[in-house]
């Protein structure tokens, strides 16, 4: 449980990590930006929505092998998750997602996980 929560912790702060570098490659005029400052992603890149992050999770089990250890499900939960504090902190306009330290991941769907487990 613990592993899972940790891996599901990282996956949080990798996803949060991608809308970061995409918002902040999006906040000044390409002819402005300081390349030492900021992190330009291509213009044709798209927004890395919950769908698009969670239809990457099984790109990344096959390089990240911590994942192949976690429920899927749990995943896209964490994905879901963060992606719910992001459209909040849209509507509020303040209070940007922030990164998790070790041991400050407290949630993982595991209700849902072991009731299918136990189920069939």
């Amino acid at each position: 449980m613990l592993q899972w929560l940790e891996t599901s912790r990282k996956v949080y702060n990798r996803a949060l990590r991608e809308l970061k570098d995409w918002t902040g490659s999006r906040k000044c005029l390409a002819d402005r930006c300081s390349i030492e400052r900021e992190y330009i992603i291509p213009a044709d890149v798209p927004f890395p929505s919950y769908h698009r992050q969670q239809n990457d999770l099984p790109k990344l089990k096959e390089s990240w092998t911590d994942l192949k250890n976690v429920h899927y499900q749990v995943l896209q939960t964490t994905i879901r998750r963060l992606h719910d504090t992001w459209e909040a902190f849209q509507e509020r306009g303040h209070g940007f997602p922030r990164f998790k330290k070790v041991g400050q991941f407290k949630y993982a769907c595991v209700s849902t996980v072991q009731n299918r487990s136990h189920h069939g």
